[in-house]
């Protein structure tokens, strides 16, 4: 029987040293400039019970923060410029203690701006509510974004070339 509980405290400890928690942001890999895309932050692994991250993005503008769980207490709920910083804060804290938050956490759109090349939509560690993601995420997750110009854009620019070609003849 000792052999038995000692084999089975050994696999729950093994099975929490690997079950280190994940943060994902999904999305669109591409936009057009000026284009709006929708990305969600969910999370694989461990159990959370609050989520309070800033969300960076470049070449655009971040904005429009939603929750998706339903296992927090709504009146915590913060989407909106963090006030310690310029960045956009997404916050929820769960309103069940012990039981966890489930994934997909939130969402927020990103707006490319009006320049094309590649962006980074990054989530960052905001310890404001106690929550030190450094200590239990081994990186914080980045995407890039393929910003291109509108198609009318690149068509005006093939027809000016077409013009200029025909001009200098």
């Amino acid at each position: 029987m000792k052999k038995l509980l000692v084999l089975a405290l050994v696999l729950s400890v093994a099975t929490m040293a690997n079950a280190a928690l994940q943060l994902t942001i999904t999305g669109p890999s591409e936009l057009a400039t000026g284009a709006t895309g929708t990305y969600t932050v969910g999370y694989g692994g461990d159990a959370i019970l609050g989520s309070d991250v800033d969300v960076t993005g470049t070449l655009g503008t971040i904005g429009g923060g939603l929750a998706i769980t339903s296992n927090r207490d709504a009146a915590l709920d913060y989407f909106g410029i963090n006030v310690a910083s310029p960045n956009y804060e997404c916050a929820i804290i769960n309103d069940l203690a012990g039981t966890d938050m489930g994934s997909p956490l939130y969402s927020f759109t990103f707006t490319a701006g009006t320049v094309a090349g590649w962006a980074t939509i990054a989530l960052n560690d905001n310890a404001q509510l106690g929550l030190d993601w450094n200590t239990i995420v081994s990186t914080m997750p980045a995407v890039q974004v393929h910003i291109t110009p509108e198609p009318i854009t690149m068509a005006l620019l093939g027809l000016g070339g077409l013009f200029l070609r025909r001009r200098s003849k």
